[in-house]
């Protein structure tokens, strides 16, 4: 009966592995997750996650499958997760302009049509953003761009405003 209880409680996976790390005594120090690096075969990727984070472990490694397969299907590069970081994932490779495109086919998808104020308010705003960061990719636009951006903003922008805004108190 005790060794049942030993035994790992999960299916077999077709992918990758998730090992129980036990001291001497039998007790589970850690889990190591693992599976087979896509660009070289002879070599295996894993991580170490402590005893609480069992579900943790199995999440990684089904994320790590699904940028596999992308990578095998030939849509996206695989990375090495020690290499991730540096490049801040494959979003940053994505201009501004691509990224609002993206975000306002994802908003039409969920909630319909923007309607009246929002629309006008957006594009707008979308107007103003777009000379300027059109073609930064999305790692490049840091807070010292919006900074610079702000400062030419407001030369652009505000001296417009103002006269609106004295139009329409001398009308009253």
């Amino acid at each position: 009966m005790e060794d049942a209880t030993r035994r790992t409680q999960h299916k077999p996976r077709r992918w990758g592995t998730v090992i129980k790390r036990k001291d001497d005594d039998g007790n589970i120090i850690a889990y190591v997750a693992r599976y087979v690096n896509p660009l070289d075969k002879s070599k295996k990727i894993g991580k170490q996650f402590k005893p609480e984070y069992e579900a943790q472990a199995y999440a990684w490694l089904d994320e790590e499958h699904y940028l596999v397969i992308l990578h095998e299907k030939g849509i996206q590069q695989w990375v090495p997760p020690s290499e991730r970081g540096k490049k801040q994932g494959n979003d940053s490779l994505m201009t501004f302009e691509e990224w609002t495109r993206t975000y306002f086919k994802k908003y039409k998808e969920k909630h319909g049509r923007m309607r009246g104020r929002t629309m006008r308010r957006t594009k707008l705003a979308v107007g103003r953003l777009m000379p300027y960061f059109r073609t930064m990719t999305l790692n490049e636009i840091t807070e010292e761009e919006v900074s610079k951006w702000r400062r030419t903003a407001k030369k652009r922008y505000l001296p417009r405003m103002v006269t609106r805004r004295r139009r329409s108190c001398s009308n009253v």
